[in-house]
Parts: structure tokens; sequence; C-alpha cells
């Protein structure tokens, strides 16, 4: 399967996961917002350099040698590692960072929605800056692109070649 294309339930799926991350995640930590703007913001910023420059370093090295699902595991665990240490409650990263990760991974998967992106949602805001798109599985969403596809497949198979216009 190309993990570059997605179709529209996978486009709906991602974008509707983003909003629910990015607004949800906002809204819950509105202090943040409000009193910590500007370390949001570096944060933020932080983050999508720190994507880029992986992405950079990783994209032709790696990602179009490996398997895709090798290829999201490499551009994942960097958000694995903060979603861990958030889920473990260890004290030691600033919120604003940790939020920043949160606009991050739900932007991107916004923009991988419009943009019908089915690939890794990390690499989404760099591939568009470098203009490259990489063949990386998604670790939540590819599962459910390949069962759309496959329905969609079927669908078409089963009704069988369209009518000429003409």
């Amino acid at each position: 399967m190309n993990y570059g294309d997605v179709r529209i339930a996978g486009r709906l799926v991602r974008v509707l996961f983003g909003i629910l991350l990015a607004v949800g995640f906002t809204i819950a930590n509105l202090d943040i917002l409000s009193g910590q703007t500007t370390a949001l913001g570096i944060s933020l910023v932080g983050v999508v350099i720190f994507y880029i420059l992986y992405t950079i370093l990783m994209g032709n090295r790696v990602l179009t040698k490996v398997n895709p699902w090798i290829g999201a595991l490499v551009m994942d665990w960097p958000l694995l590692v903060i979603w861990i240490v958030v889920l473990g409650h260890l004290s030691d990263i600033p919120p604003p960072l940790i939020l920043a990760v949160f606009l991050y991974f739900g932007t991107s998967l916004i923009i991988s929605g419009v943009v019908k992106y089915g690939g890794c949602e990390v690499v989404t805001i760099p591939g568009l800056i470098l203009r490259r798109r990489y063949d990386v599985a998604c670790i939540m969403f590819s599962p459910i692109d390949w069962l759309e596809d496959k329905i969609a497949k079927k669908i078409a198979k089963s009704s069988g070649p369209s009518p000429s216009l003409n």
C-alpha cells in the first residue's frame, strides 16, 4: 500500500482527531496559553524545527530505504518518549513543551487530512516545507486507510466497469 495518499474516511478521521488534540488540549490548558504564551510559542517552534531537521537527517538515509512501518517507528519515537514521560507523570518536562507536542501532532493530523497525506503525521509539516512526501506508515491511522482501501476496491470490483458516456 502507498502511504502517500489517503481516501475520504482516513482524511476525516485525521482531521477530527487532530482538532480534538489541538483544540482539546489547548482548552484544557488555557493557563499555559494565557500565562506562558511565549514559552508555548518557543516550544512549538522548537518542535517544528526538531522534526524538520530530523526529517532531513532521516529522510534519504533511512525513510527511503526501510519498510514504511519501520519508518513510522523511526519518526514517532520522540513523540512516544514524551507521551510515556507525560503519562508517567514525570514533572521534568515543562508544560508548554507538552502542549506544544500535542499542538504539533494535532495540527499535523489536520494538515494531513487536508492535503490527503496518509503517511506518518509527524512528517507532514516537514514534508510540506521540504516539498517531499515520504512513504511512511501511520501507526494509528494506516490500518483505517488499509480497511477503507480494501472496501473501496471491493465495491469497485463488484460494480464492474463504469459505463461509457460516449
